[in-house]
């Protein structure tokens, strides 16, 4: 980057851009970033005056101004995809408040699922094992497994409106309608006590009608926008918003999500051919998100018999493992893994109690992306010589 002036506002909004894109990948609400892809993103950029006179302006400075440039872009993202979906993060619609803010709109814990409207409008949540169980469902077993499958549930509009009162069916913001839901459980998330957690969530199809639907001469042909709306509690009771963007933007329900939030979108009419595509979406997106389950599962494995089999990328890791100093092991907190840089770009990721997770390839510029967003921060000696006493304990258990 040259001193030139114009070079440097090209440089500054070009990075901008990039801390934009950083964010957006970690917004709860990533998958509507279509919906709002044409519109300005407005943030204030306070820049200290010291900084333009001394050269030798403390870091703190500094770093005090970017993190509220941080804060600024998260916040003009929150706005904008807001006020597009008219939805919270984590929430669903209360029918007599006609709120999505109250304590009563989010489950109380990490494995609640939204199971329909109570007579006066009030959100119902119940734990999801508890729920499968109550209906008789025989792949409760599933979650209950170790280690527990993915299960997945279709709840209609009919079924979740079951008990409210008529007094309580209408009247919600701009025509706000659930239109469908998929509820799936368990996620295996990480915790901040370092635990990972059983996790559920409720992956509601929501439309809003437009202006001209309000109007007398609405049709049922008329346009609808559709959102996905994420509904569900972090471990321990954190804001969903939290526990993704504690995840760097690898939820693993996020792919599904934006699939889904694409699919809804190109939906532009109402009746019943649309409410049978929409049935048809959240069909597919319970498929995928079953799918990928069991491709993280099979990876799993895949990586466990590789340590018991002492193949060449577990050798590979071990040795990478020993010649590592304190600079070459990272904590990853999207996964609670520590991950060990060696020769060649070649990373490997333990588990706390030693095992092998994965192996894989990390390039320069993708290592230095991940320390810059915090995906990877340092973890020290003290976690370099606790994860090879780990390691040691767990070859002598497979030797003995």
């Amino acid at each position: 980057m040259t001193d030139q002036p114009d070079d440097l506002a090209v440089e500054i909004v070009r990075q901008l851009r990039s801390l934009a894109a950083a964010e957006l990948r970690r917004h709860p609400q990533q998958h509507l970033a279509r919906e709002i892809s044409d519109r300005p993103l407005r943030v204030a950029l306070e820049l200290p005056l010291s900084t333009t006179l001394n050269a030798s302006t403390p870091t703190k400075d500094l770093q005090t101004a970017a993190e509220r440039l941080r804060a600024d872009v998260r916040a003009a993202l929150d706005r904008e995809l807001d006020a597009e979906a008219s939805l919270r993060p984590g929430r669903v619609l209360n029918r007599r408040t006609l709120r999505l803010d109250g304590d009563d709109t989010a489950p109380s814990a990490e494995r609640q699922v939204f199971v329909g409207w109570g007579q006066s409008g009030v959100p119902r949540f119940e734990d999801f094992g508890q729920w499968l169980v109550t209906r008789g469902d025989p792949r409760q077993e599933r979650l209950f497994a170790k280690p527990p499958a993915l299960v997945t549930v279709q709840l209609s509009r009919a079924e979740a409106q079951r008990e409210l009162l008529d007094a309580f069916a209408g009247g919600a913001p701009a025509d706000w309608r659930l239109d469908g839901q998929v509820m799936a459980g368990w996620f295996s998330v990480p915790g901040r006590d370092g635990r990972r957690h059983s996790l559920a969530l409720s992956l509601q199809a929501v439309s809003i009608a437009t202006h001209d639907d309000l109007s007398p001469t609405s049709t049922d042909s008329a346009p609808r926008r559709r959102m996905l709306s994420v509904v569900g509690t972090g471990p321990g009771g954190e804001p969903l918003a939290a526990t993704v963007d504690r995840l760097g933007g690898d939820a693993p329900w996020l792919a599904s999500v934006a699939w889904a939030q694409a699919s809804l979108s190109s939906i532009l009419g109402d009746g019943p051919e649309a409410d049978e595509r929409v049935d048809g979406i959240l069909r597919g997106l319970a498929r995928r998100l079953e799918q990928g389950q069991r491709a993280r599962a099979r990876r799993t494995r895949h990586a466990e018999r590789r340590h018991r089999e002492g193949d060449r990328p577990t050798r590979d890791a071990l040795r990478d493992l020993q010649r590592a100093g304190a600079d070459d092991i990272v904590r990853d907190r999207r996964h609670d893994t520590l991950v060990v840089l060696g020769e060649r770009g070649r990373a490997h990721a333990w588990s706390t109690d030693g095992r092998l997770v994965t192996s894989l390839r990390s390039t320069p510029a993708a290592t230095e992306r991940k320390r810059t967003q915090g995906i990877w921060s340092p973890a020290g000696d003290e976690a370099l010589e606790a994860l090879r006493r780990a390691v040691a304990a767990r070859d002598r258990q497979v030797v003995g």
